[in-house]
């Protein structure tokens, strides 16, 4: 019995270990704008965001006076649509209540970054290009700092 715990403790530490050497840090954000409550969680290494995770909660009343449930449904629709086609963007959404959820996952090792930043899915000033003007990435610093101007505090 002594064997097995000691076996699973060591199991257990080295998955901890493993999985906190991929050298990515996490910083999370959040706000309210415009009646949207909003959680941004940037995945990066060094100044690099490879993944965000946007979580908004939007009471059917901050979309519009006359906008129901059914409404809501068929605008997140229309948005899944959307973003369902862009590489390395994934959205769902759930309606409960007299609210609809949402979350916009970005894989931006995946995703075609200045596809991105042309629609306006990104902010144009938070990617950056190499040296060469070719690999682009998102800038940490460059992202915090514009989801701050936007009333988004970060720990």
């Amino acid at each position: 019995m002594k064997i097995k715990k000691v076996i699973f403790s060591v199991l257990f530490a080295t998955a901890i270990f493993l999985t906190g050497c991929n050298g990515y840090e996490t910083t999370t954000g959040s706000g309210s704008i415009n009646g949207q409550d909003i959680k941004i969680t940037l995945t990066y290494k060094d100044d690099n965001v490879v993944k965000q995770l946007i979580e908004k909660e939007t009471p059917y009343s901050a979309l519009g006076e006359d906008i129901t449930a059914d409404t809501a449904e068929q605008l997140a629709k229309q948005q899944q649509e959307i973003y369902n086609q862009m590489q390395g963007v994934a959205y769902s959404f759930k309606t409960s209540g007299d609210k609809i959820s949402e979350k916009i996952e970005m894989d931006f090792q995946k995703a075609d970054i200045a596809m991105l930043r042309d629609s306006g899915v990104i902010e144009s000033s938070v990617a950056v290009s190499d040296e060469n003007g070719e690999n682009m990435t998102v800038s940490l610093k460059a992202a915090i700092s514009a989801y701050e101007s936007a009333n988004i505090k970060f720990e």
